[in-house]
């Protein structure tokens, strides 16, 4: 994923790749306005330092995902593998690295240039080396001689997951984002299937019995960025 940082001085967010988006019709619409206004009072909310001051916070200790590398990047942190005739998933991890996970997309194998799946086209978890489901102490118990599942939750796009249906997606900009090591399969509506696993960052040898422990994180706040103009979440905690 490209790196990002915001201007204080035009609230555009400018990518190393050289794209631009202006943050000022995220933070600044007219529902946050009358928000800041019914809090701090109308002076207050319009004027620029306290834009400025918005705009601080927001990008303290922040990270923007949602943002896709552009067409025919040669970044080392971005691959394409062909699963169709007519798609072929990008996947990049760049800035995800503290939440261990990778955004998708899928692109024209010819062009490289990034399309919305169509709706009849589906993508669910499947069992790969650090997927499971169907088990545990939460899960249903399944009946005697019947096989455990072969895939499980349908996976959806970062804008369905907010909403968005997909004729108010903009073309080209549907993106996932999914756990490192993570086992899809991708469906056809005619039944066809491909599968692809999202990369792990860090090579591991599981050896049977053995537990994995993980060193604790902190977690900076969230922010989307993509031009659909959604704030995902934030997430905020100190290291104990």
């Amino acid at each position: 994923m490209p790196h990002a940082v915001v201007d204080r001085d035009t609230y555009m967010l400018r990518t190393d790749d050289g794209q631009e988006f202006d943050m000022s019709a995220v933070w600044f619409t007219p529902e946050s306005i009358s928000f800041f206004t019914l809090v701090h009072g109308s002076e207050v909310a319009n004027s620029e330092a306290f834009r400025r001051d918005i705009c601080d916070q927001m990008c303290h200790n922040s990270y923007f995902i949602g943002i896709k590398p552009v067409p025919g990047s040669t970044s080392d942190d971005v691959q394409i593998h062909r699963l169709f005739h007519d798609y072929s998933v990008r996947i990049w991890g760049a800035d995800l690295e503290f939440m261990r996970s990778y955004h998708f997309d899928f692109v024209d194998p010819l062009t490289s240039y990034p399309v919305n799946l169509p709706p009849d086209w589906k993508i669910f978890e499947t069992e790969g080396t650090f997927s499971s489901f169907g088990f545990g102490g939460l899960a249903t118990p399944l009946p005697p001689g019947m096989p455990p599942p072969r895939i499980g939750m349908e996976i959806k796009s970062m804008e369905a997951g907010h909403g968005l249906r997909p004729e108010q997606i903009i073309p080209g900009q549907e993106k996932y984002i999914q756990r490192e090591g993570t086992r899809l399969l991708m469906i056809s509506p005619s039944g066809e299937e491909a599968s692809f696993q999202l990369p792990i960052r860090q090579s591991i040898y599981i050896e049977a019995g053995q537990a994995l422990v993980c060193p604790g994180m902190s977690f900076p706040a969230l922010l989307y960025a993509g031009p659909t103009h959604k704030v995902l979440h934030e997430v905020r905690s100190e290291v104990q």
